[in-house]
């Protein structure tokens, strides 16, 4: 019983003075000598509460031989303890959700919930560490097999559920006691499901030890030890260094029944056919400077009609702001109003050399005759609308757009996977200077 109730009632990582004494008839009492000093690490030292059995077994011994009328007195044993140090279970605090990640983005509150997420990732049943010092007493050996059995027994007789067949393995499982309250206990049970040195996988559950009902159930991925993830449903929690970092949620969508489309749908033309899509090509001067030697646009309506404009054949200064100017205006017409032209890539590269180029046009004329409108994410512009005026109240505009955010893929991937019959090939960039735009011969390494 002395074990048991040390085992159980003990905190790692604590240290306690523990005294005993002996309650006696007429309401008297007997110290069974001085106080006993007990310092619990990581695990319980067994041998050591079994040498504290035997020498109070040795003490009460002792004082009934040196008065044979006491052993009839002694009515009851008590064990008075008291802990030196406070050891609180480690509790990571999510009541200011949105501030939980590393880059101070507001969570979605859509998607995350803050009263779900309270519930599911609380530290009442399991602390949020993998620091198995704050699951609360480690059972082994006969206290173990004791308490499982125990669970098993509340689980058959008062939650009337079957066992858990994880429960029958007692080899495969870690188990601690935790304290509920002032007299409930908590059965937290560890199953370790692979034997990888990465990426360590436990299933965690936590039993009401009185009813017998799994209160909380997770899973835990181990990094490394600073870094771990806890998943609870479709909910990722990302803990490193006892801070939460992640949220990360598995959204599943249902599935497309193709058959079903074709039944119920009829495609009617698209909504807009209105676009077309432009590119540009650079080289690059003596200091590393690119500009502009040729560009393009093509639209849907006019597949046919491809509008090349290339530096030699339109400028002979060889000006390349003012090849991109020549371009811009013959697609700032009314034909092309409200068109969107699609650039791939375009927010890290052709649209620098556009933006800049109109932005310094509008400087010298001194007036705004280019009206740039942009939108950005992250630094980088995803849209740039350009529109100029030609009346009072009369405006012509194009849009471009970066393909890139629609269709995320390398041009020639991309042609592979929409089966297209010419494919995007190779082009030797670098050897393209201001002196061999017209270069005609073999073709470079």
């Amino acid at each position: 019983m002395l074990l048991e109730f040390l085992v159980t009632t003990l905190n790692m990582n604590s240290r306690y003075s523990l005294l005993f004494k002996l309650g006696l008839s007429e309401n008297k009492f007997l110290m069974l000598g001085s106080q006993i000093g007990v310092i619990v690490r990581d695990k319980h030292n067994i041998n050591y509460y079994k040498d504290i059995y035997i020498r109070i077994s040795e003490l009460i011994e002792d004082y009934c031989n040196s008065n044979s009328t006491l052993s009839k007195k002694i009515r009851t044993i008590t064990i008075l303890y008291k802990e030196l140090n406070s050891s609180s279970f480690l509790e990571l605090d999510l009541d200011n959700i949105e501030l939980i990640t590393e880059n101070k983005e507001k969570i979605n509150a859509v998607i995350f919930k803050k009263t779900s997420l309270s519930k599911d990732f609380s530290s009442k049943y399991l602390p949020l560490t993998i620091n198995s010092k704050y699951y609360g007493n480690l059972l082994e050996g006969s206290l173990k097999i004791k308490y499982i059995d125990k669970l098993k027994s509340t689980i058959s007789s008062l939650s009337g559920r079957s066992i858990p067949d994880y429960l029958l393995n007692l080899n495969l499982l870690t188990v601690y006691l935790r304290k509920q309250g002032k007299t409930g206990y908590y059965l937290i049970i560890n199953k370790k499901i692979n034997s990888e040195i990465e990426n360590t996988i436990y299933n965690r559950y936590v039993f009401s030890l009185k009813t017998g009902i799994c209160l909380y159930e997770c899973t835990d991925t181990i990094k490394d030890t600073n870094l771990f993830i806890r998943k609870k449903k479709d909910t990722n929690l990302v803990i490193k260094n006892n801070k939460i970092i992640r949220l990360e949620k598995v959204i599943k969508f249902e599935e497309l029944k193709y058959e079903k489309f074709l039944i119920k749908t009829t495609y009617k033309g698209m909504s807009n056919p209105n676009f077309g899509v432009l590119d540009v090509e650079t080289y690059k001067d003596e200091k590393g400077v690119s500009h502009i030697y040729a560009l393009g646009f093509v639209t849907l309506k006019e597949k046919k009609n491809k509008n090349i404009f290339y530096l030699t054949d339109y400028v002979s200064s060889l000006d390349s702001n003012l090849l991109l100017i020549l371009c811009i205006d013959s697609m700032l017409i009314s034909k092309y109003h409200n068109y969107n032209f699609y650039i791939h890539n375009m927010g890290k590269f052709d649209v620098i050399f556009i933006y800049k180029i109109l932005k310094e046009f509008n400087f010298h004329k001194k007036e705004e005759y280019y009206i740039l409108k942009s939108v950005f994410r992250d630094d980088v512009m995803l849209k740039l609308s350009i529109s100029i005026k030609i009346s009072n109240k009369k405006y012509i505009k194009i849009n471009f757009i970066d393909s890139l955010n629609i269709l995320n893929d390398k041009l020639k991937n991309l042609c592979k996977s929409f089966k297209i019959e010419f494919s995007k090939g190779i082009f030797p960039y670098n050897f393209v200077t201001k002196t061999n735009l017209n270069y005609i011969g073999c073709i470079p390494n």
